[in-house]
């Protein structure tokens, strides 16, 4: 049995040939923007092909925020490295920020303050933002980004939530649409 080409019969035993972006271009995934498409896959299904792309997706993304925004990715290093260096360091920012930000909208981990509610009596829990998952710390961040804690703080500590923001839009836009096909 073929739907649109692909084929159910892997062979001789084996699993069928059907991988979820065929699953998802069957239910009608078509009127979801890229990275919509390719974040909210990695989030709902947390496969490590999904979630390769949802980085390089992201990566790209802050490339691009960076730029119209005129973001230096290369200022925070300006008095630790040479000139040659800090295109390089700059590209590594841009990755760095873009795996961060994947990483924390993927991970399982329970906020240990409100257990996972989201709530402490009765009432959202500020350090997780009310959704029960563990952050990084900003002390945390500004390290896995080798950026001095300060100017993490003073610069790109509010840039990162202009990143993270647009992940969960994106999960949002993707969550809206599957409740809406399903």
């Amino acid at each position: 049995m073929n739907i649109k080409g692909i084929s159910l019969v892997a062979g001789m035993g084996g699993d069928p040939e059907l991988v979820t972006n065929d699953v998802y271009g069957a239910m009608g995934f078509s009127g979801l923007s890229a990275e919509a498409y390719i974040i909210g896959s990695a989030y709902v299904n947390r496969d490590s092909y999904m979630v390769n792309q949802a980085v390089q997706v992201a990566t790209n993304w802050v490339g691009f925020i960076c730029e119209d925004l005129q973001w230096s990715l290369t200022r925070p290093y300006h008095s630790r490295v040479g000139c040659g260096e800090k295109a390089r360091m700059g590209a590594l920012l841009k990755q760095k920020l873009a795996l961060m930000a994947i990483a924390e909208l993927l991970s399982m981990a329970v906020c240990q303050g409100c257990q996972g509610s989201g709530e402490v009596k009765n009432r959202r829990h500020r350090p997780c933002g009310g959704t029960g998952k563990a952050t990084l710390r900003d002390v945390d961040r500004a390290e896995f980004c080798d950026i001095k804690y300060n100017t993490w703080l003073m610069t790109w500590q509010l840039r990162y939530r202009t990143i993270q923001a647009m992940m969960t839009e994106w999960v949002n836009e993707f969550t809206a649409h599957l409740e809406e096909k399903c």
